[in-house]
């Protein structure tokens, strides 16, 4: 069985139309999608400009794999987050 799954919360629409309109739009936008969103694990630190990540969806065999072009360090509150750009 083949299934998309993500969670739609429009909590502000006014009728049920409204809800199934916007979440129609919603997945339309998920079709036509050429990017991916990846969020690496604790390890992060162990990455670096240059380096080739990517991923892959099992059903549809579809992959995407390109170079992390920028590392973002970020401190708030005396705590450093990284975080990566990939591609282009």
């Amino acid at each position: 069985m083949e299934e998309v799954f993500e969670v739609y919360d429009y909590s502000n629409a006014e009728s049920d139309e409204e809800l199934e309109e916007g979440g129609r739009e919603l997945l339309q936008k998920s079709w036509n999608s050429d990017s991916v969103k990846i969020k690496f694990t604790n390890t992060s630190s162990v990455y670096d400009i240059g380096d080739v990540v990517g991923a892959k969806e099992n059903v549809t065999g579809i992959s995407i794999v390109q170079k992390i072009i920028k590392k973002i360090v970020t401190l708030k509150n005396d705590r450093a987050t990284i975080s990566y750009k990939v591609g282009e």
